[in-house]
């Protein structure tokens, strides 16, 4: 009989901006048993977020998703990485999905740990939500293998999501423990959360900041995960309009684009892009649109920031 690692002997991760592990299949073939933890629809947060390039310590280009700081009718000064333009303003909608994963090595022994499986909302709508309305509250009781379909770095990759037959993993053996999710928050997690100063400086250098991890020393005697502040946004409504929900938030990126004019001399200071990218043009200051260097709201030292909303 295989044997069961407890909960509390889940390590947390090293990272200063996750306290979960983001969940993962490399390669074309790869498998995981995992237990899915929403039971309905309102258990979703959808967020605005920025792909932005940043370079790893092995020189590799990769792209943390990071929240806008506008809501659809703020102007585009609001955030400066929407102000930057280009592929800077792009904006996708994003969802976290929480799941339990379990690994069982060659002596039969199981090892769930907590993930979180970060993914667009539309994807979210069309492979998770039908599962969920056919489930409902045995979703928790019910085992489901994942399979990669596609080789690392291809773009068309698909995923296969299949219930396993009922009772083949029972919940003795294979046991969920939604603790490890109390007060957990995916944002200022798996989805970055940074200040206006932070977007400026990045502009600046290519880089963001330098981020304190806060998360909660853990209890030997508890949950790994117990302790992480209670920061959780609020839920979305009971009964959410996910098509509405999308299209609300995607109207940011169909907002106060900037359109890019031909090429012009940079005014000094004017921030620029990180390396791997081309510097940032000059844009006229219009309506809707970035100011220019003298009426930025980062220049002359100004301490005042534009109100952000959660």
């Amino acid at each position: 009989m295989a044997t069961i690692n407890s909960f509390d002997d889940v390590p947390e991760s090293s990272s200063n901006f996750s306290n979960l592990p983001s969940f993962q299949l490399t390669d074309d073939g790869n498998t995981a048993l995992v237990r899915i933890l929403h039971t309905n629809r309102n258990s979703f947060e959808i967020y605005s977020t920025h792909n932005v390039p940043l370079i790893s310590k092995a020189g590799k280009t990769w792209y943390p998703k990071v929240n806008c700081l506008r809501n659809a009718n703020d102007d585009v000064a609001t955030c400066p990485l929407c102000a930057a333009g280009g592929d800077f303003a792009k904006l996708t909608s994003t969802c976290c999905l929480h799941m339990i994963q379990y690994n069982i090595d060659t002596a039969g022994n199981v090892t769930p740990t907590p993930c979180v499986w970060v993914k667009s909302a539309g994807w979210i709508k069309h492979n998770i939500l039908p599962i969920i309305d056919e489930y409902g509250d045995l979703m928790l009781d019910t085992m489901f293998k994942i399979t990669r379909v596609g080789k690392k770095g291809d773009n068309n990759t698909t995923y296969n999501i299949t219930a396993c037959p009922a009772g083949k993993y029972p919940l003795d053996l294979f046991p969920v423990d939604m603790s490890v999710f109390e007060g957990y928050s995916d944002l200022g997690t798996s989805v970055w959360d940074k200040s206006f100063e932070d977007m400026v400086a990045y502009m600046q250098t290519g880089k963001f900041p330098p981020t304190v991890n806060t998360a909660a020393p853990v209890s030997p005697a508890g949950n790994a995960y117990a302790n992480i502040p209670n920061n959780a946004p609020a839920n979305v409504p009971d009964d959410p309009d996910w098509d509405a929900m999308i299209a609300q938030r995607n109207a940011q990126a169909q907002q106060y684009v900037p359109q890019t004019p031909a090429p012009a001399p940079a005014p000094v200071g004017t921030p620029i892009m990180p390396a791997t990218g081309a510097p940032v043009q000059q844009i006229p200051a219009q309506q809707g649109q970035m100011p220019t260097q003298q009426t930025q709201p980062w220049a002359g030292g100004a301490t005042q920031r534009p109100r952000r909303y959660s």
